[in-house]
């Protein structure tokens, strides 16, 4: 599978503001999807729920995600999928299509939390699954660090919406024009 469309891939941890920006995409007309719909096991709600351990399952399914928007948007010249937490799967996608785009979205810590605390969430579950999708315990495949530090554009949403609006039309203007 290649596509014509552009597709821009949002990676970064939890609260960092993917869901955010995508939603702004889609207020904008951009066609997403969300890869956490397609997940064959748990959704990160049942995984904080039920435990770590059911979330680190393998995630080849970004190739579901990415054949799916690209079969249902076919004729779209944009396209935005939520979320990659792993260099197999960079490297997947930039194999597949032609003009892939990875955005990293980056929030301090203490933002994060904030957010995570609106959202009744449990901090130590996340700071957990911070070190997971990092790489950074022995039992994880992830490695959204790698991810993020090879990142075609950076966001940094530890600021006001404006802030991020402008960013996001920054990155438009310049996918745009290639």
């Amino acid at each position: 599978m290649s596509t014509k469309s552009d597709i821009i891939f949002l990676a970064g941890l939890p609260a960092s503001g993917k869901t955010t920006i995508r939603s702004e995409l889609e207020r904008r007309g951009i066609p997403s999807y969300y890869t956490g719909d397609f997940h064959p096991n748990i959704t990160g709600e049942e995984a904080e729920r039920y435990g770590d351990e059911h979330f680190d399952s393998d995630s080849g399914f970004i190739c579901q995600v990415v054949e799916a928007a690209v079969d249902e948007y076919t004729d779209e010249s944009l396209i935005v999928i939520e979320a990659l937490r792993k260099p197999a799967e960079v490297s997947y996608v930039r194999s597949r299509a032609e003009t892939a785009h990875v955005v990293a979205v980056v929030c301090d810590r203490a933002e994060r939390e904030k957010r995570l605390k609106q959202r009744k969430k449990s901090i130590e579950f996340h700071k957990r699954r911070d070190q997971r999708e990092l790489g950074n315990t022995s039992d994880s495949s992830f490695d959204i660090g790698h991810v993020i530090a090879t990142s075609d554009y950076f966001i940094d949403n530890s600021h006001s919406f404006e802030y991020l609006y402008d960013q996001i039309e920054y990155i438009l203007d310049d996918i745009r024009q290639v």
